[in-house]
């Protein structure tokens, strides 16, 4: 027998009846959870959840309440009804939205938003401390090169000048000429990366379309060895993709306006062999079957690309470059991105001028 799964956005007094022992987001000690909301337009909505679980109804009558905090992504289809419930335990449900908004309280007040133009729905974890867990390598460009990852994979900047970030902060990103400009880090053991793995970075063009711009590379095409990249295309869309020898597989964004700051990240899992690449938190693009080159000495090279020589080179600003040794989750992207694109408390910000 065929059921039709319908899924409801209810709050505590229905688990409450149900004698499923939800907890409140209102208990003492508990910080409410907040909500990253993906519209089909691009734009992101972040704040508050107005709800604390996910109601399930199926034809016998049967109901199973889900708690918030247990949900980490809800990926909504075109047609605004069937859903995609992804749990941080791995496991997955489908069914249907019995629900018109979904109602997010932003700093500018409570924001009700039809379910027909949301994409994605992420939870956002209470411990954000767990966007540490695999990172072999962070750039933050704050001035210079330096790892702030942990693993001592420090770049050497070759021309590249220090510039003003994605807040307007000075010195706080680098700038790239398109000539010549680039920073690389030296092959190591914990970037021979033989698995999954994530890029993310920020990204600001100023040169005018016409010819690729790499903004992280590993590997040299001209010796078989192209293992990854994130460029600018010469028609101005983003890009990232692998190779395995033989054969590039990849994924694009739409094209990035010159001038404006784009949060692009690229994830690689290799045990279900597919990539992913997200522009703004959102997906934008997915390749199936992928394979890659095999884990090699290659150095980490961000502005550039080795083609039997440097060339490629990226015209712009470039911030925070994190590349990861796993594959970052849906969720894990869109946290990131909600992380990196609000500026940090004043309490952080550097004084004014820079430095």
């Amino acid at each position: 027998m065929k059921r039709c799964i319908i899924l409801a956005l209810v709050g505590l007094g229905a688990w409450a009846a149900l004698g499923l022992g939800a907890g409140s987001a209102d208990e003492p000690g508990r910080a409410p959870l907040r909500l990253a909301v993906q519209l089909r337009d691009g734009s992101l909505l972040v704040g508050r959840a107005e709800l604390d679980s996910l109601k399930m109804v199926h034809q016998s009558g049967g109901r199973i309440a889900v708690p918030l905090d247990r949900i980490e992504t809800v990926d909504v289809a075109e047609d605004g009804e069937m859903v995609t419930v992804r749990l941080r335990n791995g496991d997955s449900l489908t069914g249907a939205l019995d629900v018109g908004v979904v109602t997010v309280r932003t700093a500018a007040g409570p924001q009700a938003v039809p379910v027909g133009k949301i994409a994605r729905l992420a939870v956002l974890a209470a411990e954000p401390a767990r966007l540490a867990d695999g990172l072999v390598a962070h750039y933050r460009l704050d001035g210079d090169a330096k790892d702030a990852g942990g693993q001592c994979n420090h770049g050497q900047v070759h021309g590249a000048k220090p510039g003003a970030d994605r807040f307007g902060w000075a010195d706080h990103a680098f700038c790239f000429d398109g000539d010549g400009d680039y920073i690389e880090a030296p092959g190591s053991e914990s970037l021979r990366l033989g698995g999954s793995f994530t890029l993310s970075a920020w990204v600001r063009t100023t040169g005018a379309a016409g010819r690729s711009q790499y903004i992280v590379r590993q590997g040299d095409f001209s010796r078989a060895r192209y293992r990854f990249g994130l460029r600018v295309f010469d028609n101005g869309a983003g890009s990232f993709n692998t190779r395995d020898g033989n054969a590039s597989f990849g994924a694009w964004t739409p094209r990035l306006k010159v001038g404006r700051w784009y949060h692009l990240v690229g994830v690689y899992d290799a045990k279900a062999a597919t990539l992913a690449f997200y522009l703004g938190g959102g997906e934008v693009g997915k390749a199936a079957n992928v394979r890659i080159v095999g884990p090699g000495p290659e150095p980490l090279v961000i502005g550039a690309e080795h083609y039997g020589g440097l060339k490629n080179f990226f015209a712009g600003q470039i911030d925070d470059v994190r590349v990861y040794d796993r594959a970052l989750s849906a969720g894990e992207v869109i946290e990131l991105h909600v992380i990196e694109a609000s500026p940090p408390p004043p309490a952080t910000q550097p004084d004014e001028g820079g430095g």
